[in-house]
């Protein structure tokens, strides 16, 4: 029987389609029936198995598609080695026989292109396997300078070609959204230099090294083999290609706390979002196997990012208009993908308020997905939030211990969270042995705990101290779980009374600056802006005046509030003082990366405010300017007439 005939670029995409509609067992046969065809169809494979290891993070997995990834490396060095002592023999059979050899220049230009674009990918996807596997040993020789490598890579290849879609596309600032090269970072060394570390790798490190960096060198395309002649439908579906890794990481490193920041400048890159979207959104709209996963990327930014991080104006939007657009667009394509429906189920959660029919889609996507069993866990997940959003404590409940058993990611935030709906019910005694399983949990770990895993570790450990003796304090921990989680904004009237009642039969004087700041935020949210000014002070006056380090990020969200509250009055200067004390007043909080990223938004927003008002003062100062002159003529040609 004959197999049917499929181009490299058909069976990328054919493949990746298999993906997003829930058909992972066909895309694993239709992979692997051509890993050996290309280094682009090698690549698919390899890509295939780095998401099933991120998804499951199985260490067996984790360590398949390493190897995979780096069997990849090596087809393209390989066969770009093989391809260019080609060309020489070729040459020299040429010139013997005085004939002129004929291979097709844009072909070759093509080649190149894509396995440039290959080896970038794999160089971040083994920086962020390191970083999933948590080698120590290996963060700065194999990650961070991995990623430098990388981004090196995109920025060359993106610059190049979208200065050929230029010269292709009369209109090409107008699809690409703006000329992006106008903000491409300078990079900390010039293009030439080879990534080296202070700390030299092994013998057999430095020989793939070295082999790496040749292959480079072989796939490096000048500036004058640029205008080969490559058709504008192959340029596009390049630019598609490495647009997403381009875009992918700016948007990575644009949401990255301010310590963070810091030390990637020291590599040479940072993240600018809006070049990130206009990157994306080009390959959204390419033929590129990666153009599902870029609207993914965007629906992420708009339903999860834009309400988590507090985005607003002076940052980069997505329309709700714009983000229903992607989903209809996918959804008729991909009519029984898991993967869109849980981002249709954000879409409704987030930027409709929509509980209900968030929760509907919720369980499509879990229903369609559920002999993938991770993606099934991660719609699971979101239902079990909708649930603690409404404080049904049972139903959520059902869904947490499903993440508790089953989940292999922050095992330790699932049990704690069964344990605090526990206790909400009044099971105080199941409630103090999930928070002492909790604890196993942790100390059984033996990589580095994350942010929510430490968060987790200190609730426990307060809980295994203070054991939990009434269901208010349970129920105290899920509203703080709710505001930290910014779920508040799309609880009911009713629950948001419900909230506020369980916090006032909290006396515990330990709690008494997280009841305060959760008090505060319940009022903000039933539109009580005074009372909720009054709960914030009241929590800053209570933490400022007690020495205490249990819930002390409660005094950074407070003046964070406040400042939110006074920009909101236009009273910028104490709104600049507030944000300003949030931003750099406390060290060592909970989850202190992420509330310092929601300081940094905010920041942005006051900026943008601020030069908003001073550009209004000066358009005003320059009418009263003119309209004075015009009454001083006035008068003066008065004043000659009568005179």
């Amino acid at each position: 029987m004959n197999r049917e005939y499929l181009s490299d670029v058909e069976v990328s995409c054919r493949g990746i389609d298999l993906i997003v509609n829930n058909d992972w067992d066909g895309c694993e046969k239709l992979f692997t029936q051509y890993k050996n065809n290309s280094p682009l169809t090698n690549y698919c494979y390899s890509f295939f198995s780095f998401m099933k290891a991120i998804l499951t993070f199985e260490d067996h997995l984790l360590e398949t598609a390493h190897k995979n990834i780096e069997n990849t490396q090596k087809l393209c060095t390989e066969s770009t080695k093989m391809f260019s002592s080609f060309k020489k023999a070729f040459k020299l059979s040429s010139n013997s026989n005085n004939k002129t050899p004929d291979i097709p220049k844009e072909k070759v230009l093509e080649d190149k292109f894509t396995k440039a674009i290959i080896l970038a990918d794999c160089k971040l996807y083994l920086a962020i396997l390191t970083f999933v596997r948590q080698i120590a040993s290996s963060y700065l020789t194999s990650g961070l300078l991995q990623i430098r490598t990388s981004w090196k890579s995109y920025a060359k290849i993106q610059r190049q070609l979208y200065g050929l879609y230029k010269q292709l596309e009369p209109n090409a600032e107008q699809i690409y959204g703006s000329d992006p090269n106008s903000s491409v970072l300078q990079l900390w060394m010039d293009e030439n230099d080879e990534s080296e570390s202070d700390s030299k790798p092994n013998n057999s490190e430095e020989k793939s090294d070295d082999q790496m960096s040749e292959a480079i060198n072989e796939l490096s395309v000048s500036d004058d083999e640029v205008g080969a002649g490559m058709p504008l439908e192959t340029v596009k579906r390049l630019l598609g290609a490495v647009s997403f890794g381009y875009g992918l990481f700016q948007i990575c490193l644009s949401f990255m706390p301010p310590k963070v920041l810091k030390l990637i400048k020291v590599f040479g890159f940072e993240g600018d979002r809006s070049v990130a979207l206009k990157a994306i959104n080009f390959t959204s709209n390419s033929k590129d196997m990666r153009a599902p996963f870029a609207d993914m990327i965007l629906l992420w930014y708009s339903t999860q990012a834009t309400p988590l991080f507090g985005l607003s104006e002076g940052d980069v939007l997505i329309s709700n208009e714009d983000t229903k657009s992607i989903l209809d667009k996918n959804l008729s394509k991909y009519q029984k993908s898991s993967l869109f429906y849980y981002f249709k189920g954000k879409y409704y959660r987030s930027l409709l308020k929509d509980l209900d029919t968030a929760l509907s889609f919720y369980e499509q996507a879990a229903e369609y997905s559920n002999h993938i069993r991770e993606i099934e866990l991660i719609s699971i997940y979101e239902i079990g939030w909708i649930y603690l959003t409404n404080l049904e404590y049972e139903k959520a409940l059902s869904k947490f211990l499903i993440m508790h058993k089953d989940s292999k990611w922050s095992r330790s935030f699932s049990t704690y969270i069964c344990a605090i709906l526990s206790a909400s019910m009044s099971n105080l005694n199941q409630a103090n042995q999930y928070v002492k399983e909790a604890l196993k949990i942790i100390a059984a770990n033996t990589k580095k705990l994350n942010a929510i895993e430490l968060f987790t570790q200190k609730r426990c450990e307060f809980l295994k101290k203070n054991p939990i003796k009434s269901k208010s304090v349970g129920q105290l921990f899920v509203i703080e779980l709710l505001y930290l989680w910014v779920c508040l904004p799309y609880s009911t009237k009713e629950n948001l009374q419900r909230m506020i009642k369980a916090c006032d039969e909290i006396n515990d004087k330990n709690l008494l600056v997280i009841k305060c700041l959760l008090e505060g935020s319940l009022h903000l949210s039933l539109q009580d802006q005074d009372f909720g000014e009054q709960c914030f002070n009241e929590c800053l006056a209570r933490g400022e005046s007690e020495k205490f380090t249990f819930g002390k990020y409660a005094l950074v969200c407070a003046n964070l509030e406040l400042g939110l509250i006074s920009m909101n009055k236009s009273d910028l200067a104490n709104a600049k003082s507030y944000l300003n004390k949030a931003q750099s007043g406390y060290k060592e909080y909970e989850l202190e990366e992420r509330i310092q990223t929601v300081v940094k938004s905010s920041q942005r927003r006051l900026k943008f405010k601020m030069d908003n008002e001073k550009k209004n003062n000066a358009l005003k100062d320059k009418n009263d300017a003119e309209e004075q002159e015009k009454i001083n003529k006035q008068n003066e040609i008065k004043n000659f007439y009568i005179s």
